[in-house]
Order: structure tokens, then C-alpha cells, then sequence
């Protein structure tokens, strides 16, 4: 497994937390990368990690210059993880947000 060290919190959800890490060692050293972590408390639940893995091994299949690769999936101490290459920038809800306008709700 690749090692990575945790740099900040980009976001948690009800399912996920999204976090800034940079890979320490090989080939790749200090390149910033975003890992995706199943929440502890929903990494016990079969029918849930099941979903997770779908969902990793579907974007592992994209390749696309607009879509976010994936570097690795696996698990860390039984906890799920999906890591993705980081691009700097907005992220679709600033996007989204942006796009809106001050004027629309």
C-alpha cells in the first residue's frame, strides 16, 4: 500500500470524509493527492462497503481529461479508502455556486 500523510480535512459527509494527504515515499513523494475514507462508524456495515467498492471500481474505470483519475483503492485498518490525483481549483459546489449569481437562490 501506498503510504500517505494527512494534511487537512477537505470535507465530511454522511458517508465520507474527503482529505488533503501528500505520498510519502517512491516514485511519487510530495505529490498532494485527495483521499476519500469511509466514516468509522459505517466501515462495519457489509451492505455499505459493498456500494463504496462499486463506486471505486466504477471510477476507476473513467478516463476522461475532465474527470478526476483514481490512484488507488483499498483499506486502511478496515476502513475503505479510495485516493484520487488532486487538482487544484473550485470544486463543484463553489462551481455551482458561482454559476448561480448573487441573484438566483
Amino acid at each position: 500500500m501506498l503510504r500517505y500523510r494527512r494534511i487537512e480535512r477537505l470535507a465530511v459527509g454522511g458517508m465520507a470524509e474527503l482529505s488533503l494527504c501528500c505520498q510519502v515515499g517512491g516514485d511519487d513523494a510530495g505529490r498532494l493527492v485527495v483521499e476519500k475514507r469511509v466514516l468509522e462508524e459505517l466501515a462495519d456495515s457489509e451492505e455499505f462497503v459493498e456500494l463504496f467498492a462499486h463506486e471505486a471500481a466504477l471510477a476507476s474505470r473513467l478516463d476522461h481529461p475532465n474527470v478526476v483519475r483514481v490512484l488507488w483503492t483499498g483499506s486502511d485498518h478496515g476502513v475503505p479508502v479510495l485516493v484520487m490525483e488532486f487538482l487544484d481549483g473550485l470544486d463543484v459546489r463553489a462551481l455551482l455556486d458561482a454559476a448561480r449569481g448573487p441573484c438566483r437562490p
